[in-house]
């Protein structure tokens, strides 16, 4: 019965696409089946860079639910030396890294100037090993410093 529905499906799917190119007028075909096809994904991905989204490695699609697991607890933001020391205008601690995270690639422009203040960074960790649910917080600096790199340079296929 199974096999009978896939067919079924499949030639439902058919039948759709050759009823939507007649309706459309489609002289050319190849430009729907053939390798012209290909010529909208530069068009394509230019949308997606000025919109300012990226695509992502398959390790960094990976880390995703790690890098999401932030409770916004403070604790590092309690432990963090360097930015407790300069507490400049923009720092808020290492959860601000997290919460800028969460946001859509576009919005991680208005991060970067936070991003900077992780040059300070002494690399001790206790950030990482103080949260409760063991956001790894450098490898999100990491990564959404790699994102605005790629969006600064039109990059949006993965590396």
């Amino acid at each position: 019965m199974s096999g009978f529905k896939k067919a079924m499906a499949i030639s439902y799917i058919g039948y759709r696409t050759a009823n939507h190119m007649l309706r459309q007028g489609y002289k050319d075909v190849s430009k729907i089946v053939g390798i012209k096809v290909l010529d909208g994904i530069p068009k394509f991905t230019q949308n997606y860079i000025a919109d300012g989204l990226t695509s992502l490695t398959r390790s960094e699609r990976n880390k995703q639910w790690d890098f999401s697991k932030c409770i916004n607890c403070g604790l590092c933001d309690a432990l963090c030396t360097p930015i407790d020391n300069s507490r400049a205008l923009l720092a808020q601690g290492p959860s601000m890294a997290a919460s800028s995270h969460s946001r859509a690639f576009p919005w991680y422009k208005y991060a970067e100037k936070y991003l900077s203040e992780w040059d300070t960074c002494e690399g001790c960790g206790k950030c990482s090993d103080i949260c409760p649910t063991g956001v790894p917080l450098k490898e999100i600096v990491a990564f959404m410093r790699r994102v605005i790199d790629k969006q600064k340079a039109g990059i949006m296929v993965a590396d």
